[in-house]
């Protein structure tokens, strides 16, 4: 990888439950941060992390092919994939990009700090300023006139819908946060996140109308699905829950396992990240751990393939996973 933005600059992250918000360093130790909090972006230096031009935490990773990935992150930081190499791309942001997602090559958003949208269409990206007190953490499109954000604001989740013309507030329950927007369509949208008390927060929407979605378990911190009646959900607490069009289920609770990401080619090939490196595998039956080659926090995974799939995390950390084994980018 050959990166051309520096950066030593720590991220400050909201913390979900009523905790005041707080900086660190991306050199600095990570902090195990309570079921309660959010985890930092910094964490200790893996041997296996092979040496780099970049010092940017990575937040998150999309792509339309194997040939067009990009990865967005802390101020303002874009990396684009051509299929052969890494390249840093100009955001015209300084603020810190929390996630990524698009329906084309030339429909992609990304959203972070200070209710920061940015749009490429396909040369460029372009910004729309938003409030200091709001941070967008999540977005995910059904088309060019059909994008939604969440995220919080003053300890309260915040969601957003973009029309094709402007972004707009979508009112929303008792939420103390959003973490991550997934839809199997534009009248099935699914977000997750936690409530005041500390409980899983999920909320449906047909794209007009939203309403919290019963759920049994503790905060969530993602969610990923196939369709409208097979979507799975992640916690911190490493609790995976599958709801089936009925019911949830818990599916599986994974030890010592802090899970921030979910994302899979198919039902019988789903990945689940999140701290010191751990990343999880499903075959549709059995979860397991599989070697990620890093310590460091794994925010993100997306893949145009079961044998192509990408992880992002702190000081320009890139994986890939060819269909056998993890190894840095």
């Amino acid at each position: 990888m050959c990166l051309l933005r520096t950066n030593s600059f720590g991220w400050k992250w909201a913390l979900v439950v009523g905790a005041a918000i707080f900086a660190v360093s991306c050199r600095s130790k990570i902090a195990e941060p309570g079921a309660g909090q959010t985890p930092t972006a910094a964490s200790t230096p893996s041997a296996a992390t092979p040496r780099k031009q970049t010092e940017s935490s990575l937040r998150s990773v999309w792509g339309s092919s194997p040939e067009n990935v990009w990865a967005v992150g802390d101020e303002g930081a874009i990396a684009f994939f051509d299929g052969k190499a890494w390249s840093d791309k100009p955001s015209g942001t300084k603020g810190n990009l929390a996630s990524v997602y698009g329906t084309a090559a030339n429909d992609i958003w990304a959203v972070g700090d200070s209710g920061t949208t940015l749009h490429f269409d396909g040369s460029s990206w372009s910004a729309t300023p938003g409030e200091e007190t709001v941070r967008l953490l999540s977005v995910w499109a059904s088309g060019p006139k059909d994008a939604w954000a969440c995220g919080v604001s003053d300890e309260s989740g915040v969601l957003r819908h973009y029309d094709g013309k402007k972004w707009e507030d979508v009112g929303i329950g008792a939420s103390s946060s959003l973490w991550k927007v997934w839809g199997s369509g534009p009248t099935d949208i699914w977000m997750v996140g936690s409530d005041r008390s500390g409980g899983g927060f999920v909320l449906r929407g047909n794209g007009k109308h939203f309403d919290r979605a019963p759920f049994p378990g503790k905060a969530l911190r993602a969610v990923w699905g196939t369709a409208s009646d097979s979507v799975w959900v992640a916690g911190y607490d490493g609790e995976i829950h599958h709801f089936n069009g009925k019911t949830w289920q818990l599916e599986t609770t994974l030890p010592n396992a802090q899970l921030l990401n979910l994302w899979g080619s198919a039902p019988n090939d789903i990945w689940a990240s999140g701290l010191a490196g751990a990343i999880f595998h499903s075959d549709g039956k059995t979860w397991t751990k599989v070697p990620s080659s890093t310590d460091k926090v794994l925010w993100s995974t997306w893949g145009s393939s079961s044998a192509n799939v990408w992880a992002v995390g702190p000081e320009g950390t890139l994986l890939r996973f060819n269909g056998q084994k993890w190894r840095a980018e």
